[in-house]
């Protein structure tokens, strides 16, 4: 009867300890799962935030990347148990203890971001591929260009004409070059073509395929077997035999975005274009007053433009882009006291700067756009809706936030951070010296 008590009493002291075990694992990954994605989340937004901040202040920035995250869990558990027990009529009597406990040890590995492996990934050119890639995936196509681009190259053809003595003049070629920086001349002529580009995006007049391009690598008629077998298992390669000559051809096919034009565009129905491009008094913080018509057909314009290889973008560095995002706001402000280009003015309003753009070449309508991204907010600005993230830097609040029903910080923020993620290097290239470990 006492072994039979005893291990019941035994029974009843261990079983808790198993549930508390089996219950507290999956309970602390699950909550320290959440919790270290939202740290890293935050940390990361406010890092490139400080850089940008510095950056509009004309200091250098600096990157720190977390390399790794690990923990290690102990659990512990303890029993005790002191039975006892008086025969016959005597009640028994149990007594014990019981324990369990959690023991977590976070390993973060961190990365200064130095050298010139990062120095050379930060000052190489956005790809072209990047910026098809956003444009195709209906990323905002004049905030993607305002980010990314440098410069557009405009080839002007002249067609060939004939003089009074009849003769054939040849055609000439000339150049234009629309800037992205607002103290250029050219400044309003990028904008109009970014306005264009984003009608040409909302129509479909201008549309992103996948364009295969094949280069021979190999070529002989007397192949070995081991090259052949090796060329086909590589990605991309394929190989062509000729029966006739014998001959062994191994090309390999390299597939790259490019711009196409829509066939399906119906260009003589106007009218149900009106639906898709905004008109003029939807929302007093951005505005285009151009109508349905004259959009289309510039959309249409540029887009042949584009496909005949007259439009050549030249594509800002990740540091360039991150650097132009951050002073184009204090550009604005300059630029309302003191203005001297031609077709733009600027201006300043409960939102923050502004710039008003008059088409010269078309039919003079206005739009209205503000600074690629807004860092500050004044006294007698409205503050932001919906904040993403903000730091405190010399006594300034700076923050990513929107006005209600607006996105365009927010979006660029996420695309100067997903640039970003395309630029930070892994951490098994760089010598394990540069770790920073904390635990």
């Amino acid at each position: 009867m006492r072994r039979q008590i005893n291990v019941f009493a035994k029974g009843i002291a261990i079983l808790p300890l198993i549930w508390l075990c089996g219950c507290e694992s999956p309970r602390a990954l699950k909550h320290d799962y959440a919790d270290y994605s939202e740290v890293y989340g935050d940390s990361s937004n406010r890092q490139l935030l400080l850089n940008l901040v510095r950056l509009s202040k004309d200091e250098p920035v600096y990157f720190i990347q977390l390399g790794s995250i690990s923990s290690q869990y102990q659990f512990t558990t303890s029993v005790g148990f002191t039975p006892s027990y008086v025969f016959r009529h005597t009640p028994a009597s149990l007594g014990g203890s019981l324990s369990a406990g959690v023991t977590e040890t976070p390993i973060f590995q961190f990365l200064p971001l130095t050298g010139t492996n990062f120095v050379q990934a930060i000052l190489t050119p956005i790809s072209d591929k990047v910026y098809m890639t956003f444009y195709d995936q209906n990323w905002p196509a004049d905030w993607v260009a305002r980010t990314m681009v440098a410069s557009v190259q405009h080839e002007i053809k002249n067609p060939t004409t004939t003089n009074s003595e009849t003769h054939i003049v040849p055609g000439s070629t000339n150049f234009e070059f629309w800037v992205n920086d607002p103290n250029d001349p050219t400044y309003p002529k990028f904008l109009e073509f970014c306005a264009n580009l984003y009608n040409a995006q909302l129509c479909h007049a201008l549309i992103v395929d996948t364009v295969g391009t094949k280069a021979a690598v190999y070529s002989s008629t007397n192949a070995r077997l081991t090259d052949v077998v090796s060329a086909v298992q590589l990605a991309g390669m394929s190989v062509d035999c000729d029966t006739n000559t014998g001959r062994i051809t191994v090309t390999y096919t390299e597939k790259s975005p490019k711009f196409v034009t829509n066939n399906v565009l119906d260009v003589t129905n106007y009218s149900q274009y009106k639906a898709v491009f905004a008109n003029g008094t939807e929302t007093n913080f951005t505005y285009d007053y151009q109508g349905p018509v004259e959009k289309l057909t510039n959309a249409l314009a540029l887009a042949k433009e584009v496909l005949d290889g007259n439009i050549i973008l030249k594509m800002r560095t990740f540091e360039a882009a991150m650097y132009c995002v951050a002073k184009q706001e204090v550009c604005f402000k300059k630029l309302e006291t003191n203005n001297y280009l031609s077709n733009i003015t600027f201006k300043n309003d409960g939102y923050g700067p502004y710039a008003i753009v008059t088409r010269a070449d078309t039919d003079h309508s206005t739009f209205k756009v503000r600074p690629t991204m807004k860092l500050t907010y004044g006294d007698n600005e409205l503050s932001p809706h919906a904040k993403l993230v903000e730091v405190n830097y010399d006594n300034v609040l700076y923050s990513v936030g929107d006005a209600e029903g607006t996105i365009q910080n927010r979006t660029v923020f996420t695309m100067l951070s997903y640039l970003f993620s395309q630029t930070a290097i892994s951490t098994q290239n760089l010598p394990v010296q540069q770790l920073i470990r904390v635990q």
